[in-house]
C-alpha cells in the first residue's frame, strides 16, 4: 500500500488548483517543521518568505543534508522526504515563514513552529513534536501533572502573532506533541483568530487532563479537530480522555508507527481502518488506570526522578542515552529502593520502553542507511 513517498512521486506534479488541498498534504506541512531551517526559514515578524525549493537548495548547501542524524525514537526519513517533496511541481513554490525554534532546558521547554502559504488564499501553522532532545520528552511526561506546560504557552503566542501576520483562512497542524499544540493553541487564542481557522489536525499527539476538555476555549474548536492515531498508537492515546479519532493503517507495528511517513495513503486520503489494535487499547485502559488511582504529586515525583536518572548519565538526547543502559540500570535499581510497589512498576516500565525502542529505531536507522545509499546508485527514490 502506498505511503506519503509514493504520494509525493504519483501526485506531486498536479498543481493545487487541479487537484485541492487535502489531510494528506497537512500530514506533509506537519513534518517539515521536524527540520532544523534555523538560519534557512525567516524568523516570525521578519515579514519574509522562502520557497521550499530556496530552502532545500541553502539546506544542502549548509551540509545539514548530511549532517542531520536520526535520532534514537526519530524517523530516518526526514531528509529523503525533503529532497522529494522540495523537487515536486505541487510543492516547491510554497511559501515558508514565521520560523520559530526554541529550546529551554532550564524551564523544560522544547518548541518549534513555522507558517506555510500554499498560494491558495489558505495558509498552514505548524507545530513541531517532540525531537530527539531530553528536554522535549520530559515535557511531554509533564503534561500528566502540569494543566499546561511552556511550549503549550508558546504555542499560543505564537498562533496569536503568526495569524496576526496575513489575512484569511489557515489550517493548524502537528504530529506527535506538535498535534497537542495544535489544539491547544486554537483552544487558547479569542474566537476572532478562531473563527478563521477551518482545521486542526493532530496527527498522534497525546491528549490533555481532564479539565482541557471542559474549557469553552476548547469547546468552541472541538468540531474543527481532526485527531489520527495509527492502529498500534501509542503516543496518541496518552493522556486521551475519550476525544473523537480516527484509526489510519501503518505498514509497520508496535511504537514504529508512530512515523508517520509509514502511513498508508490511497490517492490523496489516509487509509482508515474501524479502530485501534487490541495492544493499544489494553495500553490506553492502562495507562488510564495508573493516571486514574496515582494522586498528581506521585506522577509528578515519578517522571521527576526518572528523568533524573536520565540527566545524570550525561545525556541530553535519547541518541546518547542508548549507550548507557548499563549507567541507567542501576541508577533506577538505587533510586526505586525508595518508591512504593506501584511506582517501581511503572518506573521499571519506563526504562525499560526508552531502552528497547531506542535500540528498535537504531537498527532501522541502520537499515535506512544502507538504503540511502543503494538509491543513489540507483536512482530509486521510495521507501520500502
Amino acid at each position: 500500500m502506498p505511503n506519503l513517498f509514493d504520494y509525493l512521486d504519483f501526485r506531486g506534479d498536479i498543481p493545487f488548483n487541479k487537484s485541492g488541498l487535502n489531510e494528506v498534504d497537512a500530514l506533509a506541512f506537519s513534518k517539515l517543521i521536524s527540520l532544523d531551517l534555523s538560519g534557512i526559514v525567516p524568523l516570525l515578524n521578519e515579514r519574509k518568505y522562502i520557497t521550499l525549493k530556496e530552502a532545500y537548495n541553502r539546506f544542502v548547501s549548509m551540509g545539514r543534508d548530511v549532517s542531520t542524524k536520526p535520532g534514537a525514537l526519530t524517523t530516518p526519513y526526514l531528509v529523503p522526504f525533503f529532497e522529494n517533496i522540495a523537487n515536486q511541481p505541487r510543492f516547491m513554490n510554497i511559501r515558508l515563514s514565521n520560523y520559530a525554534d526554541i529550546i529551554d532546558e532550564e524551564n523544560e521547554m522544547q518548541f518549534a513552529a513555522m507558517t506555510i502559504d500554499t498560494r491558495r488564499r489558505l495558509r498552514y501553522i505548524v507545530f513541531r513534536g517532540t525531537d530527539d532532545t531530553l528536554t522535549g520528552w520530559k515535557e511531554n511526561f509533564n503534561m500528566s501533572f502540569m494543566e499546561t506546560v511552556p511550549s503549550q504557552i508558546q504555542a499560543a503566542d505564537y498562533l496569536s502573532k503568526a495569524a496576526a501576520s496575513f489575512k484569511g483562512r489557515f489550517v493548524v497542524a502537528g504530529h506527535s506533541k506538535g498535534g497537542n499544540l495544535s489544539v491547544y493553541a486554537c483552544a487558547a487564542v479569542d474566537e476572532i483568530l478562531t473563527n478563521r481557522i477551518t482545521q486542526i489536525y493532530n496527527f498522534d499527539g497525546p491528549g490533555f487532563l481532564p479539565h482541557m476538555l471542559e474549557k469553552e476555549g476548547y469547546k468552541k474548536i472541538a468540531h474543527k479537530i481532526c485527531k489520527i492515531v495509527p492502529q498500534d498508537s501509542i503516543i496518541g492515546m496518552l493522556l486521551e480522555q475519550k476525544e473523537d479519532y480516527q484509526v489510519v493503517k501503518s505498514r509497520k507495528e508496535g511504537y514504529l508507527q508512530h512515523d508517520c511517513f509509514m502511513w498508508q495513503i490511497k490517492k490523496d486520503k489516509l487509509v482508515r481502518t474501524d479502530k485501534i489494535s487490541a495492544k493499544s487499547a489494553n495500553l490506553d485502559k492502562t495507562l488510564s488506570k495508573l493516571m486514574n488511582e496515582m494522586p498528581i504529586e506521585a506522577r509528578k515525583d515519578i517522571i521527576n526522578t526518572f528523568f533524573n536518572i536520565l540527566y545524570e548519565t550525561g545525556a541530553h538526547t535519547l541518541s546518547q542515552l542508548s549507550e548507557n543502559k548499563l549507567d541507567i540500570a542501576m541508577k533506577t535499581i538505587s533510586a526505586i529502593r525508595h518508591m512504593d510497589e506501584k511506582s517501581v512498576a511503572v518506573m521499571k516500565h519506563a526504562v525499560g520502553l526508552f531502552i528497547k525502542e531506542s535500540q528498535s529505531n537504531k537498527k532501522i536507522i541502520k537499515r535506512e542507511t544502507k538504503r540511502r545509499r543503494l538509491r543513489k546508485k540507483t536512482g530509486y527514490s521510495q521507501t520500502d
